[in-house]
């Protein structure tokens, strides 16, 4: 490109070898050689495989309801009149929540706001680490004791299930003095006389 430049007239040769060298050594030559060829690139929807947008069913202000939102909620039982008026009352009750939500931002105090934000953030938190436990404990093996297991290791293990003292369940019942030497009818005379 230098020699091409340079042998265009020879009065500017000179002046455009030095620019050609210094874009060279900072490397901006290559970069204003792919300008072009990025500019296509982006142009081109064929070219950079996007991938196709999602129809939204409903907007309020940025969010947007998907058919693949309600389309999980859907079941094949339902008549076509029902599923219409399903997915009627989820977009209205999605849209009623999303004005609401938008309204409390706009009207809630900062300081509520980023309570809020915490809360929020400590939940999500929460769900996760239960999910991960959850998720855990489903890896490992079956945790449920059949009846046979439990009678096999008592069977096993009976000496580690023998008391070393002797268990006495007693209740202790205080009478006053005066039910000493009385009949079976003390109590429903002394609530007589009360």
């Amino acid at each position: 490109m230098s020699s091409f430049l340079a042998c265009r007239g020879g009065r500017y040769s000179y002046f455009w070898s030095r620019i050609i060298r210094m874009l060279r050594r900072s490397g901006i030559l290559r970069l204003i050689l792919l300008l072009p060829f990025l500019g296509f690139l982006t142009g081109c929807e064929g070219l950079l495989m996007r991938q196709p947008e999602k129809e939204p069913l409903a907007r309020v202000g940025e969010s947007y309801l998907y058919r693949e939102d309600v389309e999980s909620l859907l079941t094949e039982n339902l008549s076509p009149e029902d599923s219409a008026s399903f997915v009627n009352n989820k977009i209205n009750t999605w849209a009623s929540r999303q004005l609401m939500l938008s309204r409390a931002r706009i009207n809630l105090p900062e300081e509520k706001l980023k309570e809020y934000e915490a809360l929020i953030s400590d939940y999500r938190a929460e769900l996760y680490t239960r999910a991960y436990k959850e998720a855990l404990v489903a890896q490992i093996e079956d945790t449920l004791v059949r009846e046979d297991q439990l009678l096999e290791f008592y069977e096993n293990e009976k000496e580690n299930f023998r008391l070393q003292e002797k268990i006495i369940q007693l209740r202790f019942v205080e009478l006053p003095l005066q039910f000493l030497n009385r009949g079976p009818n003390a109590w429903a005379d002394l609530k007589a006389r009360t």
